[in-house]
């Protein structure tokens, strides 16, 4: 029998071996030039200038603001791994913290949530991107450890307060989504403690514990929208999708399949399994988290539909429930009394994560670096490249700057541009040529992106007037 300082000691030494293995995914995820988003999120960062230009003149759902100081801070001829360091190290850091609310349950819970965290392939994709999703779960994950310690301790204690409302705000300067999480937060804290105390009491404690860190991120949404008021265009979102009751089927069924490592899985499935997850929260015995996981992983995704939520068809906008549901995998599966029942899920999850993490690793967001290189192998001192889709424009000029390539870009007016740079949202191939009035331009090089993040494009060669 190992004494409890050594079993303790060893545990986080395997935690930590998991933490480098998380990290290094994230690098290897990592390579490549930016993708759409995080142009653009560059872009943002140099035209603010200043850091409150980054708060206040941007006004676009593509500035989170952290990783937008993050990016102004490393400057416009920082290399994209670099550009991406702050979602690598948040999203490594994310790792320990699982393994610390695992841990409170069982040694088993904290080394499968480790688990989970460092090779989830939706966590992966996330933490090795410069956007503001992983700093988000951090700073969420984070609070899920302080409020449920607090909450065994029967809320009789003097609450982490100051530290709650500091990863309240870091969390909404990261993405103004973590409003979600906070207030199921909330909620969770408030049932908890009705149930022990009674509800004038559990609202007076809850007001005393979590009204800070409420009023830290209502301050910042409040900034967000004095500053849209402010601006002459209002706020801009770039791709807004109404409401459609398949699309957000699909974005369950993407966010679980690529949180849980599933190869393949239709939209319908993803409904059995919310409905499994039910009856793993019904069966299981989870204590006052009970509630945390029907909040985050049931009922926030019911209300995005009984609210008609736009976007509910994208997988990153269920993120929240995602990050709940590998923390009740871990506590359901660590807890269960014959441990060899949790071994073939275990097994299958992570099988299953490591090849959709081979993909990503692989595709590299359908890397735009590979464009410049053919470009380059083309034309050595430089080109005119005709880019009939303008949002194309931030990824090339900052996977060029990367590589050291001049480009300049054409745009439509078909002033004989010797390459063409096409893009599509949508399933269909571009053709092997394209002929315009300036000339026929022949397929060179192409890339499909393979996961949750990426920009497809078509280059084509013009090889006739």
């Amino acid at each position: 029998m190992l004494r409890p300082v050594q079993h303790e000691r060893n545990l986080w030494c395997a935690v930590a071996a998991l933490t480098l293995l998380g990290l290094s995914l994230r690098i290897l995820a990592a390579r490549g030039a930016l993708w759409l988003d995080e142009a653009w999120s560059a872009t943002f960062a140099q035209e603010a200038v200043t850091p409150a230009g980054v708060i206040w003149r941007i006004n676009h759902d593509n500035n989170h603001i952290l990783n937008t100081l993050w990016l102004q801070l490393v400057g416009a001829n920082a290399p994209p791994m670099l550009q991406r360091a702050l979602s690598i190290a948040a999203g490594a850091a994310t790792i320990p913290l699982a393994a610390a609310f695992g841990f409170r349950r069982s040694s088993a819970s904290g080394l499968l949530a480790a688990l989970a965290f460092a090779i989830s392939p939706m966590l992966v994709t996330y933490g090795s991107e410069a956007r503001g999703y992983a700093p988000m779960v951090a700073a969420f994950v984070a609070m899920l450890v302080l409020v449920d310690r607090w909450l065994d301790q029967d809320g009789s204690r003097p609450a982490p307060w100051i530290g709650l409302a500091i990863l309240a705000l870091l969390g909404t300067l990261a993405q103004a989504m973590m409003v979600v999480p906070l207030l199921a937060m909330t909620a969770w804290a408030g049932i908890t403690l009705w149930r022990r105390h009674g509800f004038g009491a559990a609202f007076a404690i809850v007001l005393r514990a979590l009204g800070p860190a409420l009023a830290a991120s209502a301050m910042v949404l409040l900034v967000m929208l004095l500053a849209a008021r402010a601006a002459p265009h209002g706020f801009a979102i770039g791709s807004y999708q109404p409401f459609h009751l398949r699309d957000w089927i699909d974005g369950i069924a993407g966010a679980v399949r690529w949180t849980l490592g599933i190869a393949a899985l239709n939209a319908w499935p993803a409904l059995f399994g919310f409905i499994t997850a039910m009856v793993l929260l019904i069966s299981g015995r989870h204590g006052h988290r009970t509630s945390l996981y029907v909040i985050l992983i049931l009922a926030c995704p019911v209300a995005y539909a009984l609210c008609r939520l736009g976007n509910a068809g994208i997988p990153r906008y269920h993120l929240s429930a995602m990050t709940v549901l590998l923390l009740l995998a871990a506590d359901t599966l660590g807890t269960t009394q014959r441990r060899w029942i949790a071994l073939l899920p275990a097994a299958l999850f992570v099988i299953g994560s490591a090849r959709l993490d081979a993909t990503i690793i692989a595709n590299r967001r359908a890397d735009p670096a590979v464009a410049i290189a053919e470009l380059r192998r083309l034309a050595p001192h430089g080109t005119l490249l005709m880019l009939p889709d303008q949002r194309l424009v931030p990824v090339v000029e900052w996977a060029a700057r990367a590589a050291g390539y001049r480009v300049r870009v054409a745009g439509t007016s078909c002033d004989a541009a010797p390459f063409l740079l096409l893009d599509s949202d949508h399933p269909a191939a571009q053709p092997p040529s394209q002929r315009l009035c300036c000339g026929t331009y022949r397929l060179v090089a192409s890339r499909r992106a393979e996961g949750l993040s990426g920009t497809e494009w078509w280059l084509y060669h013009r090889v006739a007037p």
